[in-house]
């Protein structure tokens, strides 16, 4: 039987040409990094569009994979990551693929403990549960071709920009002629 290291860490995919990285943290650093890394090379990467369209421009081989470090328990990995997005955002935020996170005015203290008790509450049974009956329920009248025809849908929408666009205005002329 084959056992897996199942550490928590944080990780970093870095493009070589433009020096913008990824920082992310898992309970299981490993398995992440290589979901992440076959996602972009497969095209199935929906984390970050920066990230998979420079991917894609640049290649695999300008980019570069590392866990950075490893923990005894995930709070402690999603700390990290949170001070090294922190240390980005103040001194090179354009370095980031990272979504830049609200630094300002809060303190790191601050931000830290809203993040951990935040990502506490994410990992409650009782939340995870409930948000994985809700996806049940929703799912449940239709059938395996109808689901992956929907999820092939949201894909090519999520692709187009255009068709995005002309959607949202859309809806939002449909709302003000509501008003």
């Amino acid at each position: 039987m084959r056992t897996r290291d199942r550490r928590a860490g944080v990780f970093e995919i870095v493009n070589q040409k433009s020096g913008r990285r990824y920082v992310g943290a898992s309970a299981n650093v490993n398995h992440a990094l290589g979901v992440l890394v076959c996602g972009l090379r497969y095209g199935r990467c929906t984390l970050n569009r920066k990230l998979k369209s420079d991917w894609r421009e640049h290649g695999e081989e300008n980019f570069t994979w590392s866990v950075l470090m490893v923990f005894d328990t995930p709070d402690e990995a999603w700390a990290a990551r949170g001070r090294a997005l922190i240390w980005y955002a103040k001194n090179d935020s354009s370095a980031l693929y990272n979504r830049r996170p609200h630094v300002a005015p809060y303190s790191e203290e601050t931000i830290e403990a809203v993040t951990v008790a935040n990502e506490d509450i994410q990992r409650r049974p009782e939340v995870r549960a409930n948000k994985s009956s809700k996806l049940k329920r929703r799912w449940a009248g239709f059938t395996e071709d109808e689901r992956l025809s929907r999820v092939r849908a949201a894909h090519a929408f999520w692709n187009d920009p255009e068709r995005r666009a002309r959607t949202v205005a859309a809806i939002k002329r449909a709302a003000a002629q509501r008003r």
